[in-house]
């Protein structure tokens, strides 16, 4: 990341790497970036945390319960692979914050397709140690999700 010049939102982010590939009306929106029947996926999700989500309500829904236990400071600028005829993107990049137990600092590969300049499939490659010890731990993870049903 540059600290000197961190992206200050994922959807600033997103815009960024994709750019005019995603529907205009969009903004820096992640949700509005996305296609009603996304599918995102964690390959490598801890136990206790969600893997797959599908759809638009899915994922407004998982980042309410997700979104409150980081802070961000910032987004890297990312490196972008663009494939398979311009609709599908790999995306490197890193993100800083904190967390109530301790800082956070994670590099990303996403891999994302696009269908009509929106998300349809997000598939995130992370590590999830690296979220655990800023929140507190796996059962704080587990305790915030209890009641969030995967797909």
């Amino acid at each position: 990341m540059d600290p000197d010049h961190p992206i200050s939102s994922f959807g600033a982010m997103l815009r960024i790497a994709m750019g005019e590939a995603l529907a205009e009306d969009a903004g820096d929106d992640v949700l509005a970036m996305c296609a009603e029947d996304i599918v995102f996926e964690f390959p490598y999700a801890p136990e206790g945390a969600v893997a797959y989500l599908r759809g638009k309500d899915r994922m407004r829904a998982y980042l309410a319960r997700i979104g409150p236990l980081l802070d961000f400071d910032g987004l890297s600028h990312p490196v972008v692979h663009r494939v398979e005829g311009g609709a599908c993107f790999i995306l490197e990049f890193s993100c800083k914050g904190r967390g109530a137990a301790g800082d956070y600092d994670q590099v990303y590969i996403s891999v994302i397709t696009l269908k009509e300049g929106r998300i349809r499939h997000y598939k995130d490659y992370w590590n999830p140690s690296f979220l655990l010890k800023p929140i507190g731990g796996a059962e704080v993870l587990r305790a915030h999700m209890q009641g969030f049903a995967a797909d």
